[in-house]
């Protein structure tokens, strides 16, 4: 029933999303130039701060720097199983929500998700209001957690 609410809040589409006072930092793991495309097109107005990897080692890598604030993950990555991916940026980034972007998208895998420390699915194909909204909100959540 809570899942039934959330869904229907999330859904609710603004007519604008503001601009945050302040860049968010993303670092996007995909390989798919469409969602690469789409993602990048919010770093160019200069609402977010985008770091594109290829791996979740490779994105890893890049969050020693601790500048990520929010976490997009492709569930079809080659390598190891998004589930491995997940787990392994939790751990190393608690404070950081991730997101999953999958064209499989249930109840089912939403608990998944977060019962792993991530935070929200993503369904593709990307969106543009859906990922401005899906990135929004994980950010806004972990700057009240903090």
């Amino acid at each position: 029933m809570i899942r039934y609410f959330v869904n229907r809040w999330r859904g609710s589409k603004p007519s604008q999303y503001p601009a945050p006072t302040e860049k968010i930092s993303v670092v996007a793991i995909t390989l798919n130039d469409g969602d690469r495309h789409l993602l990048s097109t919010f770093s160019i107005h200069g609402q977010w701060e985008l770091v594109f990897t290829s791996s979740c080692q490779e994105a890893l890598d890049n969050l020693t720097g601790g500048r990520a604030a929010v976490i997009i993950c492709d569930r079809d990555l080659p390598g190891p199983d998004w589930r491995e991916c997940v787990r392994s940026m939790a751990a190393a980034r608690p404070d950081c929500p991730i997101l999953l972007m999958s064209s499989i998208y249930d109840e089912y895998l939403w608990e998944e998700v977060v019962h792993m420390g991530g935070y929200d699915v993503a369904p593709k194909p990307l969106q543009e209001e859906q990922a401005v909204r899906v990135v929004n909100l994980a950010w806004s959540y972990s700057k009240k957690r903090l």
